[in-house]
């Protein structure tokens, strides 16, 4: 898939938890199984990395994530639930 293809996909998505999922698949190359484990206190803003704490082969490592990915995930943040730490949660079936 082509950057503009990918970047077509993800403002196509309108709910912002799926924009950033999306956003975060596409331009990081994350695992699927990576992601469902996400925490925020594993997304660096600042220094503009995600770690991944349990990779393949249990390996640790750092992934670069783009300014609008990031962008992506603060948005979600703001209108998550209070509480939560995990970056993407269950969603309930219907709801």
């Amino acid at each position: 898939m082509s950057p503009k293809d990918a970047q077509r996909m993800i403002d196509l998505e309108k709910n912002p938890r799926d924009m950033a999922l999306i956003a975060l698949l596409l331009t990081t190359g994350i695992r699927q199984a990576e992601v469902t484990t996400l925490l925020w206190m594993d997304v660096n803003s600042d220094r503009g990395v995600l770690a991944v704490r349990h990779g393949k082969g249990d390996k640790a490592r750092e992934i670069s994530i783009t300014d609008g990915t990031l962008d992506k995930l603060r948005e979600w943040q703001m209108i998550q639930p209070v509480g939560y730490t995990q970056v993407f949660t269950m969603l309930k079936r219907n709801g």
